[in-house]
């Protein structure tokens, strides 16, 4: 399957939300660094930033899907507003909660294969799905969702989706990829890259060096063949390792990079005079992720922030999110509401057998297991790459 979507919209900055470095994955070990703590500790958390009768959510997630709540006059007409703190990483949810955050803040926009660790160490309210009832409306692949559901609880809606493709040039390379291995064609030698994303990279250079097909699980043997094939990559292939989505939409408009793993966004921000960038799903399977809307434990205004979440889940909403930031929406309902050119970006016609093919719903590296390494000893393999 490939697509191509063209910037309708106007090119989004490279300093958007949405375009920075969005790195998955998440090491315990950084949720106490003190730049992170520092900016927590000057945050005002909760407060009002104007005087109003209406009530203050206090919202910390990604840049841009915050505006799915305001769709309709939905805030305004329920006296609400946004009280807006944007997240740059997983990390910054821990820290914020253990920081002053707890009963003061409202929302965030995690995703889901961190879900299970955030839900063991208290971040998140379990949810009265009596109060969302536009849950009904998703593709049966987004109810029930093992991530979300934990211990017969549930703790986030999903809100958008997608993946990690391998995206190229159509106007040099004029076949559809089928591989990740066409990465290491000599052909496109100086002209491939990926971003510094660790779990994004690691998972699917594993599923290339090894042809797992669950690349959260990664014994030492495998990590060691998958840092093997990372470095012969970055040395003999690779022009650079973009530090983040902004850098790769100017390599690929630029036409200096031509095959890369991407995001599906990022084919639409590279702009109308840029080549254009499709994207294929490889046949080893690609990382894939849904991006959730949760409440935080002991939120201040939890009748309130249920009655958002079904508002970001509804149809009207959903269509506006996938026409601005390009996401792909989780309500079937949604997908009626979008415009060709839009319901054209995300295979909507089969969402199923789309995450069979993908390899199912991603799970992160494990925390401990006799077995496989965890993320914090993937780290030293990625750092062992980066130094390469």
């Amino acid at each position: 399957m490939e697509g191509c979507m063209k910037n309708k919209y106007g090119k989004i900055p490279a300093d958007s939300g949405l375009v920075r470095l969005r790195n998955m994955g998440m090491s315990r070990r950084q949720f106490g660094k003190s730049i992170l703590g520092s900016a927590v500790a000057g945050m005002t958390i909760g407060l009002p930033l104007r005087a109003s009768a209406a009530t203050g959510i206090s919202y910390m997630g990604w840049q841009g899907y915050d505006d799915a709540a305001k769709v309709g006059g939905f805030l305004e007409s329920n006296d609400m507003y946004l009280d807006i703190t944007y997240m740059e990483s997983q990390e910054m949810l821990y820290t914020a909660h253990g920081s002053g955050g707890r009963g003061n803040l409202d929302l965030s926009t995690p995703v889901d294969f961190h879900m299970p660790y955030m839900v063991a160490a208290g971040l998140w309210e379990p949810l009265d799905m009596s109060l969302i009832p536009n849950i009904s409306e998703m593709f049966p692949d987004f109810i029930d969702m093992p991530n979300l559901n934990i211990d017969g609880k549930s703790y986030g809606v999903p809100f958008a989706w997608g993946s990690l493709p391998l995206m190229y040039n159509a106007d040099v390379i004029k076949e559809a990829p089928t591989s990740w291995w066409d990465l290491m064609d000599p052909k496109y030698k100086g002209k491939a890259t990926v971003t510094e994303d660790s779990t994004g990279v690691l998972m699917t250079f594993a599923m290339m060096a090894t042809g797992t097909r669950t690349p959260w699980n990664l014994t030492k043997e495998m990590a060691e063949k998958t840092l093997e094939l990372m470095i012969k990559f970055k040395k003999e292939q690779a022009l650079t390792i973009a530090p983040g989505y902004g850098e790769l939409v100017g390599l690929l408009a630029s036409g200096e990079v031509v095959i890369c793993q991407g995001w599906e966004p990022v084919s639409q921000w590279t702009g109308e005079d840029s080549p254009p960038i499709k994207w294929a799903y490889p046949k080893e399977g690609v990382v894939n992720f849904v991006d959730t809307y949760a409440i935080f434990a002991d939120a201040p205004n939890i009748e309130l922030d249920h009655k958002i979440l079904n508002h970001v889940i509804s149809a009207e909403a959903q269509a506006a999110n996938a026409e601005m930031n390009a996401c792909a929406v989780t309500n079937k309902n949604a997908v009626g509401l979008l415009t060709d050119t839009t319901r054209a970006f995300y295979p909507y016609d089969d969402v199923a057998g789309w995450f069979e093919r993908a390899g199912g719903h991603y799970s992160m590296f494990p925390e401990d297991h006799a077995e496989y390494l965890s993320y914090d000893q993937l780290l030293e393999y990625w750092e062992d790459f980066l130094k390469a």
